[in-house]
């Protein structure tokens, strides 16, 4: 619980990244967030859209770290025009000073850093504790995620049951079942291929020009940006599943994903509409013929995308996850509607 406290008793300063490594690596594990050496130079050394900006929250009178945030550098692309964005990631208070002051210092200095000559654009997917703060600091709710399920096996849900002599056969029947019933079985699949890829290349740049105009807001994902942000994530390991055309080699459409504990996780999805039944019934099929056990997807924007994944048997529910905004007035009115048409966020977006 976020307690109130005197103001007096904190200030923040400005760290740099490079030269206070150690500092801040400590300050995040004294607040409970760990990372790996390696991880730091990744997220916040080694980006190509620049180094991480960073703050610290310092007890007045002891000097003691007892807080940290971040902010790691994106490009915002409204509706053609590239804006210098950030997500921020990494807030953390240490355990003996969460009240309500420390948090909101780091987040008014993080908001300090949207204006002229610095990021145009701030954006997370707070937790409920963090949201409350980030209000207060001054940002804004842009809208909710949509978070899809799809379930592939049933054997994890009859693992848990008392009877355990009914599981194989239980769990074989129903996965059966639900094979049989799905839309995956059945379409039919478009004059086209689909290829796991190791990287992104320049038919992805060509993709995402053509795909572009579409989003009135949405962060950029050019070659060089996905290849550091997916292709050498220190944290993680990503897939890229592709549709192409045959005629052509063109990439039509594209799934980022990552798998953990037999859940399968979609952290970046992006295609044609022709493409799109052909993207999501070989992606399903591929998951199933390797034993996956589920499939979740998170996502802002448009409904569209959510039917279409309703038709190949994705449940939706309703998300905790939220998109908070700081930005220019110039790209968002003074108080935006919630789920602004054409926006488009997803999981890969997020702070990592």
């Amino acid at each position: 619980m976020i307690r109130p406290t005197p103001k007096v008793s904190y200030f923040v300063r400005q760290a740099d990244a490079s030269a206070e490594r150690g500092t801040i690596l400590a300050t995040c594990r004294a607040g409970g967030l760990v990372i790996s050496d390696e991880q730091y130079r990744w997220k916040y050394e080694e980006n190509p859209l620049g180094p991480a900006s960073c703050w610290l929250v310092v007890e007045r009178g002891h000097d003691t770290l007892v807080g940290h945030v971040a902010l790691f550098p994106r490009r915002l692309l409204v509706r053609g025009a590239s804006w210098r964005a950030a997500v921020v990631g990494d807030f953390v208070v240490d355990p003996a000073h969460r009240t309500f002051w420390p948090a909101v210092l780091l987040q008014k200095a993080a908001v300090s850093a949207c204006g002229p000559g610095q990021f145009s654009f701030l954006y997370t997917f707070p937790n409920q504790l963090a949201r409350s703060v980030l209000l207060r600091a001054g940002y804004r709710s842009l809208g909710s995620f949509r978070t899809g399920v799809r379930l592939l096996q049933t054997r994890a849900a009859f693992r848990n049951l008392p009877h355990r002599l009914a599981l194989p056969w239980a769990a074989d029947a129903s996965d059966a079942a639900l094979k049989w019933l799905s839309k995956e079985t059945w379409y039919r699949r478009r004059d086209m291929y689909v290829r796991e890829l190791s990287a992104f290349d320049g038919s992805f740049d060509i993709l995402w020009a053509k795909m572009l105009p579409q989003f009135a807001g949405v962060i950029d994902r050019e070659m060089t940006y996905a290849n550091w942000r997916f292709g050498s994530a220190a944290h993680k390991q990503y897939s890229i599943f592709a549709v192409l055309k045959p005629a052509t080699s063109e990439v039509a459409g594209y799934i980022v994903w990552s798998a953990q504990d037999g859940k399968v996780l979609i952290s970046d999805i992006l295609v044609f509409d022709e493409a799109l039944d052909t993207l999501l019934g070989e992606f399903i099929r591929l998951q199933r013929q390797r034993n996956a056990n589920s499939i979740v997807i998170g996502y802002f924007g448009g409904a569209a995308l959510a039917r279409k994944l309703q038709q190949f048997g994705f449940i939706f529910r309703r998300s905790p996850a939220e998109v908070l905004v700081c930005a220019d007035s110039k790209l968002l009115p003074v108080n935006p509607i919630p789920n602004p048409d054409g926006w488009y966020f997803v999981d890969g977006d997020a702070d990592v």
